[in-house]
């Protein structure tokens, strides 16, 4: 992940923009098209400012979840990334001990540190 930043990756993911992340090493034009299709409903509810049909600014993000929930998110988008399960779940458990805060993104973000000093 260090060819690119959390928030370029999911702007990517959200705009279908393959060729930006087929510039991450590892990342050929097949894994990151499977990345968009599974991942781009995902990415669009971690966005925030949308605009309504009035142009009026609405606050949007993910919703509310659970711990479970947030686990679940985090193993199926390193297993999509290609991950090994036993070692996105042991990285997601580290990261869920020392991390407080319950969101994907951060869990993601985390364990995903921790999977590339492996």
């Amino acid at each position: 992940m260090s060819g690119m930043s959390a928030d370029e990756m999911i702007e990517s993911i959200r705009t279908n923009n393959l060729a930006r992340l087929t510039l991450i090493p590892g990342i050929g034009r097949k894994t990151a098209e499977r990345l968009v299709i599974e991942l781009r409903e995902k990415m669009a509810a971690l966005a925030t400012g949308a605009v309504d049909d009035d142009g009026q600014k609405v606050q949007t993000g993910p919703p509310p979840t659970t711990e479970d929930g947030v686990r679940s998110d985090a193993l199926s988008a390193l297993l999509n990334l290609g991950y090994q399960r036993g070692a996105a779940e042991k990285a997601i458990d580290t990261v869920m001990h020392e991390t407080p805060e319950l969101s994907v993104e951060t869990v993601l973000r985390s364990s995903l540190r921790k999977l590339a000093r492996i």
